[in-house]
């Protein structure tokens, strides 16, 4: 079981989603990846912390969506070095119980994300492995403006992965994916993607149909990587399914 009790620094560590539906979110959620909540609208799996659903933490007049933390050493610091980089604050750096200090930011290209600096929880106690967080990806109509912001950001590098696709890394760890929005997107807004892993994309796909979700993108094989699809729920956050070949420690 790939557990985790601490994250290096400017690696993703916990997912929210935002919703004014939380109890149907969680119903959903809870049928589609067996999960299970604790008072505080937690979800859990195998009795540990894996992701939230909750009111939003960041701009009150967004749709549902899934938002991606990622872990800094100092919130107030990260804060202030995103909006000199161009980033807008939705939430200034606020204490989270005993739990740790975040801070919600808009990139310049607008695509939203959070930092998280951990003080009692690190974040998510379970990762890549079947319905819990495995990657994340930021969908852009301006890459290359977008990876320099991350980079500059996070020190993170930016290495190429085939023709279209492009990998931060997180010294020697991959920290997430970097794609240009198409043609065929229309008007769709920068956004971060969140994956998880599945045993068998396919029948998710089809369980998250019998549950009230929609399809974004139907099952498909990416060489070398495993199986993935693109799901809507039935409060309208996308999210991804995807089998990996290779999951990660």
């Amino acid at each position: 079981m790939p557990l985790r009790d601490s994250y290096p620094t400017s690696t993703f560590c916990w997912i929210q989603h935002s919703t004014h539906q939380c109890e149907s979110a969680r119903q959903y959620y809870g049928a589609l990846f067996g999960w299970s909540f604790d008072a505080e609208g937690r979800a859990t799996l195998k009795d540990r912390l894996i992701a939230a659903i909750g009111d939003s933490v960041s701009d009150q007049h967004l749709p549902p969506h899934w938002l991606g933390y990622v872990s800094v050493a100092d919130v107030e610091q990260s804060t202030y070095k995103g909006e000199s980089l161009g980033a807008t604050v939705l939430r200034e750096p606020v204490q989270a119980g005993s739990w740790g200090r975040l801070a919600v930011l808009r990139d310049p290209q607008g695509a939203h994300f959070a930092m998280w600096e951990p003080h009692a929880s690190h974040g998510a106690e379970i990762v890549n492995e079947h319905g819990t967080l495995c990657w994340n990806e930021l969908l852009t109509r301006e890459p290359d403006a977008a990876g320099s912001f991350y980079s500059t950001l996070f020190d993170w590098t930016i290495e190429p992965y085939g023709d279209s696709y492009t990998v931060f890394m997180n010294g020697e760890r991959p920290a997430g994916g970097l794609m240009s929005l198409g043609e065929d997107a229309g008007g769709a807004p920068s956004s971060w993607l969140v994956y998880f892993m599945v045993d068998d994309c396919d029948a998710i796909h089809d369980h998250s149909n019998t549950l009230g979700g929609s399809v974004q993108m139907p099952p498909d094989d990416w060489p070398e990587v495993g199986r993935g699809s693109v799901l809507i729920d039935p409060q309208g956050a996308s999210f991804g399914a995807m089998h990996l070949l290779d999951p990660p420690d």
